[in-house]
């Protein structure tokens, strides 16, 4: 869906090993997202991850510390793989995940100010 930013490539190996407990991936693809670099990472053992860097001003507009309370109930029932500092997370792939994604991206188009530039 999006170009892979050779920066992320870094975190994402960093969040692979401290916190999926995996040295390699075999494939990574961008999934985009409005305000976060989100990737579909698979690992060796072939299980699939969804990894979420947070996107540039992010830390403006969401309280990570709330969100992190907020992410302790999937991350205890282990939909969630663990969550990383400053708004970096991990989480099971599902295959649904890109059509959520899609429909969200609409959604937004549809009903902010974005609408009005495209």
């Amino acid at each position: 869906m999006g170009e892979i930013l050779q920066n992320d490539i870094l975190l994402v190996k960093s969040i692979i090993k401290k916190v999926l407990d995996a040295d390699e991936y075999e494939a990574v693809e961008r999934l985009g997202g409005l305000t976060n670099h989100t990737y579909h990472v698979t690992i060796k053992d072939g299980k699939e991850y969804v990894i979420r860097l947070p996107g540039e001003g992010t830390q403006k507009l969401i309280n990570r510390q709330n969100e992190r309370i907020s992410t302790s109930l999937p991350v205890s029932l282990r939909l969630m793989q663990g969550f990383c500092i400053l708004g970096r997370m991990a989480q099971r792939f599902l295959n649904i995940y890109r059509m959520l994604l899609q429909c969200q991206l609409k959604l937004c188009m549809r009903n902010s100010i974005l609408s009005r530039w495209h």
